[in-house]
């Protein structure tokens, strides 16, 4: 167990608003980013989304979705916790360099 979810487990009300605030500024952050670049997918990934999952990514999703210029009342956008840990960014890496392979090479 970390030291966050200890402090959460414990009712810490400072880390409470430490992780609203962060949350609130990483909506807008993503909202942003679909208004800018429409992704069809926003992964968070790291290691307080690793020890709180949906429970720290929902409120995000939440507060995000209001700025969205082009609403998405059906939540086809998804803005999810990444599913493979520390992996991430090396698996997605190596997709998109085969991706890129076939692409070249047919």
């Amino acid at each position: 167990s970390s030291v966050v979810e200890k402090a959460l487990a414990e009712g810490d009300e400072v880390m409470r608003e430490v992780l609203a605030v962060s949350q609130r500024y990483l909506a807008v952050l993503v909202s942003n980013v679909v208004n800018t670049l429409d992704p069809e997918v926003v992964v968070f990934g790291g290691g307080i989304v690793e020890r709180l999952g949906t429970s720290f990514v929902d409120p995000i999703a939440e507060q995000a979705r209001p700025g969205f210029i082009r609403k998405d009342p059906d939540a086809r956008i998804r803005i999810v916790p990444a599913a493979l840990g520390d992996d991430a960014g090396t698996v997605g890496a190596a997709v998109e360099a085969g991706r890129r392979i076939l692409a070249v090479t047919g």
